[in-house]
């Protein structure tokens, strides 16, 4: 006859609930290890998911609040307008407060104006785009043969000073002229066109490649 079968208790049934403890601890650990390691910029991602508010956008109304301060004498005596911009931040400056009519040779009055503008610029490490626009008035002179030339020889000549008074370094510079072809307001009156007539200072959302 078979000996009955033995029903002593089970005393490593521990064992298994350890190891599925020790798992889980593994499982956590690894996960920690792998947040310390995450790139800052998904991280970014996240706070603005959590924020609502885009880092590029944090990053434009910083700068805008910064250049406020700087230019607080500008903006209040009109030489300049502040406004945001899809590409981020534009200065505009009215060309009466900078050349003469049909010219791109800065008044000294602008040079003055533009040294406080680059001084404000220089401490800021985005990308800095100058563009000159007119109004929809023709011009044809031995050096502006159209309204291209001499909107791109505004931006140039703002350009230029930047860089020579070692204000804004070269690599954080582009230059465009658009003519007549992108307006603020209506040509159809002497307001409108001294609107038009304008050096468009861009401080682009991202900044300089290291």
């Amino acid at each position: 006859m078979p000996r009955p079968l033995s029903r002593r208790p089970q005393h490593d049934r521990w064992l298994v609930s350890y190891a599925d403890f020790t798992t889980l601890l593994f499982a956590f650990f690894v996960a920690v290890y792998a947040v310390t390691l995450a790139d800052t910029a998904q991280l970014g991602t996240l706070a603005d998911g959590i924020t609502g508010t885009p880092a590029a956008q944090r990053e434009t109304e910083a700068v805008r609040h910064e250049l406020e301060g700087m230019l607080a004498a500008e903006v209040a005596s009109r030489q300049v307008a502040l406004r945001d911009d899809p590409r981020g931040l534009v200065l505009a400056v009215p060309v009466s407060h900078a050349f003469a009519d049909g010219d791109a040779r800065m008044s000294e009055q602008a040079e003055a104006m533009f040294r406080q503008i680059g001084k404000a610029l220089s401490r800021l490490p985005n990308q800095v785009r100058i563009e000159g626009h007119t109004d929809n008035r023709p011009i044809e002179t031995d050096l502006f043969p159209s309204n291209w030339e001499l909107s791109t020889a505004r931006a140039t000549a703002v350009v230029a000073f930047f860089v020579d008074e070692g204000l804004v370094t070269p690599d954080r510079l582009s230059v465009a002229g658009y003519a007549e072809h992108r307006p603020v307001a209506a040509n159809a009156t002497p307001e409108g066109r001294a609107a038009n007539r304008r050096v468009a200072i861009v401080v682009e959302g991202r900044q300089v490649a290291a």
